[in-house]
């Protein structure tokens, strides 16, 4: 199972990062970066597979595939907001990690309102 070697990976960089700060604290956050982006690189292929997977029940549901668009997007924003939100968490910027949180949300707020607005009409035409 890859979620092994996924762990592995954030054991050995978060330990990296403990003993890092405590030498140079100002290369911890490099090495907690380094340590996602590595994780993420290893994943990239399993993500694609999800997107391909969901881009074929669009194509077999007759739904627009607008919406199943809409969909993935509202979903790689929030997977990216909170990475983002955690890095800044990490480097003891909470406020500005909550402030990530708020633009996630609200993005993903106005995203929603056209896949709402899509539903809606579709429910309205079979009734």
């Amino acid at each position: 199972m890859d979620i092994f070697k996924y762990i592995a990976i954030g054991f050995i960089g978060t330990i990296m990062v403990v003993t890092v700060k405590n030498i140079k604290p100002e290369y911890s956050i490099f090495i907690a970066l380094a340590t996602g982006i590595i994780i993420l690189i290893g994943i990239s292929e399993k993500i694609l597979e999800v997107v391909n997977t969901f881009s074929n029940i669009a194509d077999k549901s007759g739904l627009p595939k607008d919406i199943f668009n809409a969909v993935l997007r509202i979903i790689g924003i929030g997977y990216i907001t909170e990475y983002s939100s955690s890095v800044c968490e990490d480097s003891d910027c909470s406020s500005i990690a909550k402030k990530i949180q708020l633009a996630g949300k609200v993005t993903i707020f106005i995203m929603a309102l056209p896949v709402i607005t899509g539903i809606i009409d579709i429910i309205s035409g079979l009734l």
